[in-house]
């Protein structure tokens, strides 16, 4: 589905309800060449007055640039606390023996990898 499309889908469902809320999850991972396509829709529904976005994404020049004027929240002081809280499900995950149970001495290091590991999404 092209970016037209799209605009042309929520401003139609935009006008069926009193408040449309818009979650976009991953805007870095848009390619670059839609991306600025992608950018400029998400600020032309942010100007609708029934219309909240909450876009997700790592940091970015050209997204940091389009959205200039929007709030952010950067959660890259945050990473203690996510890994912690990763351990946790982790962990929580682990207590399931008929699933894990052959991997329970590995359950060490296969944690400490997924850890270290998601810090390149972060």
């Amino acid at each position: 589905m092209d970016i037209k499309r799209i605009s042309q889908f929520f401003s139609s469902v935009g006008r069926l309800y009193k408040r449309l809320i818009i979650v976009i999850d991953g805007l870095d991972e848009c390619p670059m060449e839609r991306r600025g396509d992608l950018l400029r829709f998400v600020t032309a529904l942010a100007s609708g007055d029934n219309t909240s976005i909450l876009v997700v994404s790592r940091r970015e020049v050209d997204i940091e640039e389009k959205l200039n004027g929007f709030s952010t929240i950067s959660l890259e002081h945050e990473q203690i606390n996510l890994k912690d809280d990763m351990r946790k499900v982790i962990n929580k995950e682990f207590e399931d023996m008929e699933k894990w149970g052959r991997f329970q001495a590995l359950k060490d290091e296969i944690a400490e990898s997924l850890i270290l590991g998601s810090g390149k999404n972060m």
